[in-house]
């Protein structure tokens, strides 16, 4: 359906700050539709996860919901076959890829195609009811993905602004340590370096790396998703290969926390039984305002 080694093209290369690939119009017109009036909207997502999890989890706004490939919810053929493309194109596309990467991944590739596994998920955020959040603020990706892609399948009905992607990059006075146990960024560590938008058939791929720092810029009040397929070529996480090693760059002070695992354990534990867990912009994953971050 798609052929991702030739897309992951020069042409498409940019090395700063971090190696990464800006792919408009990837897709064909038709199957950029196709796929668009094919994808499944926030709330059967949400209420699907549910019933399959047997979950009771309220359904958020600015949130995002997703199904992953393989779901039986994802009832839609085209979507699928996308699936299928993605997967099936592993090893090529890591040989593409490869120069870009770590010596702890480029010294031994086929040790790398053997342990690796593609994913992906069909990803929509929820409308926005409270003006000047984002869905996520800066992060970085876990050490474990080696590539990471979004394809943006933006409804053409949709007019509202945000729900771009921030590429950012380190100041020079920021600290070494500059990110928190859950890989969030404070705001005030970081230069905006390229604002990616939020547009249809637009595709962008990036390697993990500790300064592939990125974050979604806050969406107007809307009653549309922000549709995108989240595409990732990853390493299990029970051995020792990564991209790099997390522990240089967390800041345990940034929420709060101990830096010994089993006393952060301890303090998880009484926090939930005294009822005194507290929402940390650094420490989550779900919405927050953008000017807490």
């Amino acid at each position: 359906m798609i052929n991702f080694i030739d897309l992951l093209a020069d042409q498409h290369l940019s090395l700063e700050p971090f190696p990464h690939w800006i792919i408009p119009n990837i897709l064909s017109k038709d199957l950029a539709d196709q796929l668009q009036q094919s994808f499944p909207n926030s709330k059967f997502i949400h209420e699907y996860t549910n019933a399959e999890l047997n979950k009771e989890d309220e359904y958020d706004q600015n949130t995002a919901y997703r199904l992953n490939f393989g779901s039986k919810g994802i009832k839609s053929e085209v979507l699928n076959e996308l699936a299928h493309s993605w997967i099936s194109q592993k090893d090529l596309i890591l040989d593409k890829i490869i120069q870009f990467c770590p010596p702890t991944i480029s010294k031994d590739i086929e040790l790398i195609k053997k342990i690796s596994f593609s994913r992906g998920d069909f990803r929509a955020s929820s409308p926005v009811k409270i003006e000047g959040t984002t869905q996520l603020g800066p992060h970085l990706d876990s050490s474990f993905e080696i590539l990471a892609g979004l394809i943006y399948l933006r409804d053409p009905a949709d007019e509202s602004s945000g729900g771009d992607l921030i590429v950012y990059d380190i100041k020079n006075d920021a600290p070494l340590k500059y990110m928190s146990v859950k890989r969030r960024v404070p705001i005030s560590y970081l230069i905006e370096k390229k604002v990616l938008p939020y547009t249809n058939n637009f595709g962008v791929f990036f390697i993990s790396h500790p300064k592939a720092i990125h974050g979604i810029s806050p969406r107007s009040l809307t009653n549309f998703d922000r549709q995108l397929i989240n595409l990732s070529i990853e390493l299990p996480t029970n051995q020792k290969v990564s991209l790099f090693n997390e522990e240089d760059f967390i800041d345990y002070s940034l929420t709060n926390q101990f830096r010994n695992k089993n006393l952060r354990r301890l303090q998880f534990f009484i926090s939930n039984i005294m009822g005194m867990k507290k929402i940390n912009p650094y420490g989550k994953y779900n919405w927050t305002r953008h000017d807490s971050l």
